[in-house]
């Protein structure tokens, strides 16, 4: 019967019971057969044991209210990081969608403008149907009107379009035609390698640096600001995503100085990414990432790396972007590759990215006007 109500109490009180019932069972081996409770159940007792039942009962009492307390908290918690847990999923989702519908996340501010002896030219190539032509436009309307560089800028092409300037329509950026010598022979790779020969190419001969940007990558942010952090002293290269068939560096974008060390690094490069007729490697960047296990490579010792923090890969996921946005990161390029351009979905991001150039570049286009009217330059 006694063992029956401490069996009780230790159900009532949990483990916090434990140490009254352990208590109780050695006082019934014992021979006392008092119900431990508060100090009238047990006026048969001396004061001494009064006093210690007075105090277990105490005890199990407070241990029953900490419990109790303890899972109106736990109650609470729970209801606040669901509660949470919504209310982040319902701004994630609403950051989401802002990046579909406003894809490019541009710089609201003037950008400090970039004059022609800060950057000695910058370069795209544009050959065939696979030259994303609309992509080129808006990439050198905005490095003109955007990102305010004042300096040369190329565009080796085998396009009669863009060697009669009317690739671009009515806003046109102002820029150079080199022709690509186009052959039998000549394979994706060799296309690609073009980046390697563009201090040979371009017609500046004194030109000391350089930078070979892709179609795809569109400037949003001050190039004063990126120049103005980076200076490699031979060639700088941003790291490739994190992807499972990602490479070391992402050669869409390179920032090259005319030294012995760039020249000894694109040679090699070139020649390993050619081997076979070119058809040895499927990217050029496969070849760099072998170039670069080579123990004596002069990759090695010519590439310095960047920070990603100026460049934002919009993947097909769209997590990097959304990253960017939670976390307030204003990127200097935005890269639209051809994980997202091979998409159903990048018919509506372009769309959308039409829809906000078109009207931005109309909008500098004509602040840039009235600035030179202002200063009687009409050139």
């Amino acid at each position: 019967m006694f063992k029956k109500k401490y069996q009780r109490h230790k159900r009532s009180y949990g483990e916090a019971g434990v140490s009254l019932a352990s208590d109780a069972e050695a006082l019934l081996e014992e021979g006392d057969r008092t119900v431990p409770g508060p100090p009238h159940h047990a006026l048969s007792l001396s004061k001494e044991e009064r006093k210690r039942k007075w105090w277990r009962w105490c005890n199990i009492r407070a241990a029953c209210r900490s419990d109790r307390s303890m899972k109106y908290v736990l109650v609470f918690m729970s209801i606040f990081s669901l509660t949470s847990m919504l209310l982040s999923f319902k701004v994630v989702g609403t950051l989401h969608g802002q990046v579909k519908n406003s894809p490019l996340r541009m710089e609201e501010g003037q950008c400090k403008p970039v004059p022609a002896e800060r950057l000695d030219g910058l370069a795209y190539i544009c050959n065939g149907k696979g030259c994303q032509i609309d992509l080129l436009c808006f990439s050198m309307s905005l490095m003109r009107l955007q990102s305010k560089y004042e300096g040369r800028i190329y565009v080796v092409t085998d396009r009669d379009d863009l060697f009669e300037g009317k690739a671009c329509g009515n806003n046109a950026p102002e820029y150079e035609a080199i022709p690509f010598q186009n052959s039998s022979s000549t394979t994706r790779m060799h296309m690609k390698l073009t980046r390697a020969k563009l201090f040979d190419m371009i017609p500046d001969r004194n030109a000391k640096s350089l930078i070979y940007i892709d179609a795809d990558i569109l400037p949003v942010g001050c190039l004063h600001d990126f120049l103005a952090a980076e200076d490699p002293s031979s060639i700088g290269l941003f790291l490739d995503s994190w992807c499972p068939d990602c490479n070391t560096y992402l050669t869409a974008l390179m920032y090259m100085k005319k030294t012995d060390k760039t020249s000894a690094c694109l040679s090699e490069w070139s020649k390993e990414a050619l081997r076979e007729g070119g058809t040895a490697y499927h990217k050029d960047q496969d070849a760099l990432d072998t170039v670069l296990t080579w123990k004596h490579s002069s990759c090695r010792a010519a590439i310095q790396t960047m920070s990603n923090a100026y460049i934002e890969t919009f993947d097909d996921k769209m997590i990097l972007p959304l990253f960017g946005v939670i976390t307030g990161n204003a990127p200097v390029f935005q890269h639209f590759t051809h994980g997202i351009r091979s998409l159903p979905i990048w018919r509506r991001i372009e769309r959308q990215i039409h829809a906000q150039l078109v009207g931005k570049i109309s909008y500098l286009k004509e602040l840039e006007l009235s600035k030179r009217k202002g200063s009687g330059d009409d050139g």
